[in-house]
């Protein structure tokens, strides 16, 4: 199986003939598996798929009542304890694409049905699988492949499958080209690329150009995106916050998210003491008012979360092998 969709097909086959043997142990925890595979059809648009899983599951309401607070939590622990065992340790019996499946399905249920007393079950499992994303990283092209619909199914999906993906994106062979179009680099090295290449000082709408070409900018290991614009002739940078999939050129955009509120957004753009300008992100939004020429051997653009003590860099990819929706 090579994609997404034969993948997640195949786990919907393998689920529904549990269900036919009455594999359910009378947990509950079968049915929670289903009701996360059909959200993921869903959300990834295989109504077919949907229409599968309805044929053996009792449609349970997207909030409110169904399984209770044990049969969750138990779901959740289960998953822990299953990846751990058959990922981690000694067993390795599962395999990673399997395990990718195992704990995206999970962290659905954890999202969307986890309330305030299976929370910390949740993040158990969330905390593990980010931190332990070794044992995962054959799965990076299934990752990267769901970063189109995950942001559908919550913040903890989002930022597992860009986690994952990331794995991938961060092993390049030794042959290929260090500016080949596709690659995850920071900010600063679009700035430098283009007509004129080894020019030190270049113009605001030069700049602009150069950033233009890249359609994904993104902090690493983090699963908003930010669209990144200048305005030559009032000479504003602005970048915005989203959480969701970007729209496609021509359409009204998206709104922007709050979710970064308050961090602090710098650009450097000489090498001399004055030479830097900051701004806070305000409703999405970060606005710096930059000079005509910028030196793009001193360029930065960096954003520090609050009470963050480190300024974090900015990647973007031209391409990332993901097309906005």
């Amino acid at each position: 199986m090579s994609g997404v969709a034969d993948h997640l097909s195949n786990r919907i086959k393998g689920w529904m003939n549990r269900m036919e043997q009455g594999n359910d142990d009378g947990s509950g925890c079968l049915a929670l598996q289903g009701w996360a595979l059909q959200e993921i059809a869903k959300t990834n648009g295989r109504s077919d798929l949907v229409e599968r899983v309805e044929t053996k599951l009792n449609a349970m309401p997207a909030n409110g009542s169904g399984p209770d607070a044990t049969t969750v939590g138990e779901y959740l622990r289960r998953t822990l304890r299953d990846v751990e065992t058959g990922v981690a340790e000694s067993d390795g019996t599962m395999d990673p694409a399997d395990a990718f499946f195992t704990i995206l399905e999970a962290l659905v249920v954890g999202e969307k049905r986890a309330g305030g007393a299976n929370r910390r079950e949740a993040s158990a499992l969330f905390n593990w699988a980010v931190t332990n994303l070794n044992h995962l990283q054959d799965a990076a092209g299934l990752a990267e492949e769901q970063m189109r619909w995950a942001m559908r199914l919550g913040r903890q999906p989002a930022v597992f499958c860009t986690s994952v993906a990331r794995t991938g994106w961060e092993e390049e062979p030794e042959e290929e080209p260090e500016d080949e179009v596709g690659a995850f680099e920071p900010i600063e090295v679009f700035a430098g690329r283009g007509a004129g290449a080894g020019q030190r000082v270049i113009t605001l709408k030069e700049l602009s150009k150069r950033l233009d070409r890249v359609s994904w900018w993104c902090l690493r290991s983090d699963f908003r995106r930010f669209v990144i614009s200048i305005e030559v002739t009032a000479g504003v940078l602005k970048l915005e916050v989203y959480e969701g999939e970007l729209p496609a050129a021509g359409r009204s955009k998206s709104k922007t998210s709050d979710s970064l509120d308050g961090a602090s957004v710098r650009a450097r753009v000489g090498e001399g003491e004055r030479d830097e300008v900051t701004s806070n992100i305000i409703k999405g939004i970060a606005q710096l008012r930059m000079p005509p020429h910028v030196d793009v051997e001193a360029f930065e653009l960096r954003l520090r979360r609050q009470g963050d003590q480190q300024w974090a860099e900015i990647y973007g990819s031209e391409s990332a092998g993901i097309t906005p929706q």
